[in-house]
């Protein structure tokens, strides 16, 4: 255990020490299924797992265990969901879990009344796993001041511009042809919560 863990500060055993290293192919594969499960209920294609993106999670989740601030990142054109546990608590898919665990809020209805909690926010996180133009997921964890931090980075698929107009019709996997964003007001919004 020790050569997987680099620390920043302190030793690389105790709680309140920064560490993080790469995942490993058995933790992305974990990852990835977390992810491509709430994927399946939905019928949309399966997530692949970027390396890119899990590099760019790394680098936000380091920050994080560092500042001990739980806020995300601003990167634009990439998809972020956050999540915070009890360092070792909590496994990888427990972690994806929280996120999906916001199903059961989600209506199929126009952005922005897409939670039956009135709130679009409160199912933000299972949206951004399920989006039929999400392709691809990379993530990241860092431990700090006790806690475990995941960060996962989520890749779409190019929309097009035309006119100020989308080619694409921006749409959750199972709100295709019923409900989901359809006009270009919907769409300048669902751009601005995404970006």
């Amino acid at each position: 255990m020790r050569s997987e863990y680099r620390a920043f500060r302190g030793c690389p055993y105790c709680p309140s020490c920064i560490r993080f290293r790469s995942l490993t192919q058995s933790e992305k594969r974990e990852i990835l299924t977390a992810h491509n499960r709430y994927r399946v209920e939905v019928g949309v294609p399966s997530l692949k797992w970027s390396d890119d993106l899990a590099a760019t999670a790394l680098q936000w989740a380091r920050h994080l265990s560092e500042v001990q601030v739980f806020q995300h990142s601003g990167a634009l054109g990439t998809g972020e969901n956050l999540a915070m546990w009890t360092a070792g608590h909590a496994s990888l898919a427990q972690l994806v879990d929280l996120w999906g665990a916001e199903k059961r809020f989600f209506v199929e209805a126009h952005f922005p009344d897409v939670s039956s909690l009135g709130d679009w926010r409160t199912v933000g996180h299972y949206t951004q796993i399920v989006w039929r133009d999400t392709t691809e997921v990379g993530c990241g964890r860092a431990t700090g001041g006790g806690y475990d931090f995941l960060v996962c980075h989520m890749l779409r698929r190019a929309i097009s511009w035309v006119d100020g107009f989308s080619e694409d019709r921006v749409r959750l996997g199972f709100a295709e042809g019923r409900g989901g964003w359809d006009n270009r007001h919907d769409l300048i919004r669902l751009v601005s919560m995404i970006n």
